[in-house]
């Protein structure tokens, strides 16, 4: 999934792996046999060549969730409270301050919906990604999402076909917005490029920018709040909130800010590390800057769609039939293997339920909810026979078995 799928769904992770033994709470554990870690492993020797601290404790294997099979980050040893995971100064970080970009600052559209500073970072990280192996960050972008994985699953890119078909629904208004809002700093985009002599630089690796930058960017406190992408902090997945054992922040060492990253609650070796993202939000609120869909969110808008019908068929015919426990049905398999857009249209379908399905006489009732980082994908090797994706988003989140 990291270079060139999304996500693959497994529902018999025994009979794909059947040499792998993950195990929590072991005092001895045994890292994924035949799997690789390298996502973690590579960007944290990085790390640790250019300064900063990482913990001994942890290593990236595979973790099981809702029956499938992911690639996360577990603690090998025991962590105390406050124990430190990370802690990376911010010459390691994905930050303006770093960016040896000629003319970055004279990019300055105006825009109400993208403000400077990201459209500035997008043009950096895009530029980043276009030297390959001889970017400073080339450890930890060369498993980032490719603009092909985004426009498969961020809901940000869904095509105009797909906003017809969910008219009506706040949240494909609200896209259709962004696009177009996104569409007038184009001109501005293409003056810049003109102007400063980066024609190497196309509107489409400037969207692939936009879309790393949006989708993973930490609003971190230093003297001023800034904004950062943090490498190797966004590599471990998150979970429900008596799940969430880590904890990030910003700290001056020495005189210099680094991002740390300690352990907020005991770890038991074996145990995989839990990142936070947003209590409060809504599955929309989810949707719209992770693409992620959650099964089990109290926080739920219902609306009413008496006067949607055409909508209320096609999410009908995009979702599987009502399970016990699921605050909407998943998608059919089909849907996500022979749409190009597949995990799109099965966003909006399950959002669509969630909010008009009391007025349509659905059911539905909250169950647990598998959500992780994009980063704990399988290798193209490891595909199940089915090949069906996973929803999945770019900051690096997704959903199995939808």
């Amino acid at each position: 999934m990291l270079a060139i799928l999304s996500a693959i769904l497994l529902t018999e992770v025994s009979a794909i792996y059947p040499s792998i033994h993950l195990s929590t709470r072991n005092t001895s554990v045994p890292l994924a046999s035949g799997s690789s870690d390298s996502a973690w492993s590579d960007v944290t020797a990085w790390l640790k060549n250019g300064g900063a601290v990482v913990s001994s404790k942890a290593a990236g294997n595979l973790t099981l969730h809702g029956g499938s099979s992911i690639r996360g980050v577990i603690a090998t040893e025991a962590m105390d409270v406050g124990e430190i995971l990370l802690s990376i100064p911010k010459k390691l970080w994905m930050h303006l301050d770093n960016f040896q970009v000629p003319y970055l600052y004279q990019l300055e559209c105006n825009n109400a919906e993208f403000d400077d500073e990201s459209l500035q970072a997008a043009v950096a990280v895009a530029l980043e990604k276009k030297k390959g192996e001889n970017s400073t960050w080339h450890a930890y972008l060369k498993d980032l999402p490719s603009l092909e994985n985004y426009r498969s699953f961020y809901i940000k890119m869904a095509s105009p076909e797909l906003l017809q078909q969910f008219h009506g629904l706040p949240l494909a208004s609200k896209v259709q917005a962004m696009q177009e809002n996104l569409n007038k700093v184009k001109p501005c985009f293409d003056d810049w490029q003109q102007r400063h002599g980066h024609g190497a630089l196309s509107w489409e690796d400037f969207q692939h920018g936009l879309a790393i930058w949006q989708t993973r960017v930490y609003g971190i406190q230093l003297e001023n709040k800034t904004s950062a992408l943090i490498p190797a902090s966004d590599l471990l997945n998150t979970g429900k909130s008596d799940q969430l054992n880590s904890a990030w922040t910003s700290a001056k060492s020495n005189g210099e800010w680094h991002f740390r990253v300690t352990a907020s609650k005991a770890v038991a070796a074996g145990d995989e590390l839990y990142d936070s993202y947003c209590p409060g939000c809504t599955n929309a609120e989810f949707l719209t800057v992770w693409s992620v869909y959650l099964d089990d969110n109290d926080h739920i808008k219902e609306m009413d769609g008496t006067r949607k019908q055409a909508m209320k068929q096609t999410v009908l015919d995009t979702l599987r039939a009502p399970e016990n426990g699921l605050t909407a049905p998943r998608c059919k398999k089909q849907v996500l293997i022979n749409d190009p857009q597949g995990p799109i249209k099965c966003a909006f379908a399950r959002l669509a339920w969630e909010q008009y399905g009391k007025s349509w006489n659905l059911k539905s009732a909250p169950t647990h909810s598998v959500y992780m980082r994009f980063d704990g994908g399988l290798e193209p090797s490891r595909m199940s026979s089915s090949g069906a994706p996973f929803l999945m988003n770019s900051r690096g989140m997704v959903e199995p078995q939808i």
